[in-house]
């Protein structure tokens, strides 16, 4: 006799810390590629003597947020995640996570997103960067 899936699932449990993950980043990806792009057209822009550095690192940064959020998407998809945007407010921004039966609502203020974004963008740099 087969096994009904909620008999094998808990279908009101919390979504794992991977599954968080992967929500946060398709959350947050899509504005730190909207930042970069920003950042790319402004260093056009400018005649600086390091400008083509500065746009070629831009591409490879956008390239690497690229591949995450498509990752990171179908990932989501694939776990029937559900992610809408509720409302958003000069200072918040807030989403409803569904998953299974489970619901969660996401608060992120402007301040954590500018830290977020920050931190992300420095963590490309890095690995384009890093001295071994």
């Amino acid at each position: 006799m087969a096994m009904k899936l909620s008999e094998i699932y808990d279908l009101t449990a919390r979504p794992s810390h991977e599954e968080m993950r992967m929500v946060y980043d398709s959350i947050i990806l899509p504005i730190v590629l909207a930042v970069v792009k920003h950042n790319q057209r402004e260093l056009h822009k400018k005649a600086r003597s390091l400008r083509s550095l500065f746009v070629r690192t831009a591409d490879i940064i956008i390239a690497r947020i690229e591949a995450d959020l498509a990752l990171s998407r179908r990932f989501i998809l694939r776990q029937n995640i559900v992610i809408n945007e509720k409302n958003k407010s000069c200072s918040t921004v807030n989403y409803l996570v569904t998953y299974r039966s489970y619901e969660e609502s996401l608060a992120f203020s402007r301040d954590y997103l500018l830290l977020e974004i920050n931190a992300r963008i420095a963590a490309y740099m890095a690995v384009i960067f890093k001295n071994d």
